[in-house]
């Protein structure tokens, strides 16, 4: 059999980028789901944080454990990075800042202030950044990095992520 017959005849296998581990990786960092890292290690499941024991909001007197588990439980349902972001996006309020309280007059000053609400029914319940990110599960740098995406208020979705939509992929086979 000529080498070009043996070759045509031969059948790739399909890619199926669903199974890749990455991307494996990716949708359970996104739902919360428990899973192995890129080093092997297991990584425990997305779980509601601890109390932010504040005084002014009283975040976790007011929002009892039931309505928690059942906010977390729909923010990991939500099963893309993009759409959680949106999602909390939506929960948080960008306002003008009312009284700026520098010291030395040198700082640099803030140009807004947020508000972080969770939705309860058809009512929304004003708490602190640390009961936010503590309720839904996240660190307060996303909840910062999310905040800084909706500071404009014309913004209504924030920017979708540009990481691996370039289109230089030279050796690349044809899905023919």
């Amino acid at each position: 059999m000529p080498i070009d017959e043996w070759h045509s005849a031969e059948k790739r296998k399909s890619a199926n980028p669903s199974q890749w581990k990455r991307n494996v990786i990716k949708k359970s960092i996104a739902t919360g789901k428990s899973y192995l890292n890129y080093k092997g290690r297991e990584i425990g499941e997305r779980k509601t944080g601890p109390d932010c024991c504040c005084k002014k909001y009283k975040c976790f007197v007011q929002i009892n454990e039931e309505d928690r588990k059942l906010i977390l439980e729909n923010f990991n349902k939500l099963e893309e990075t993009y759409v959680q972001n949106v999602y909390l996006g939506g929960l948080i309020k960008t306002e003008n800042v009312e009284r700026e309280r520098s010291k030395t007059g040198t700082g640099k000053k803030r140009s807004c202030s947020y508000k972080y609400y969770i939705k309860l029914g058809n009512r929304n319940i004003q708490i602190c950044r640390n009961g936010f990110a503590s309720i839904h599960g996240i660190s307060k740098k996303r909840v910062d990095n999310v905040a800084k995406e909706y500071r404009d208020p014309t913004v209504t979705t924030p920017a979708q992520s540009s990481r691996e939509k370039h289109q230089n992929r030279p050796n690349r086979i044809p899905s023919e």
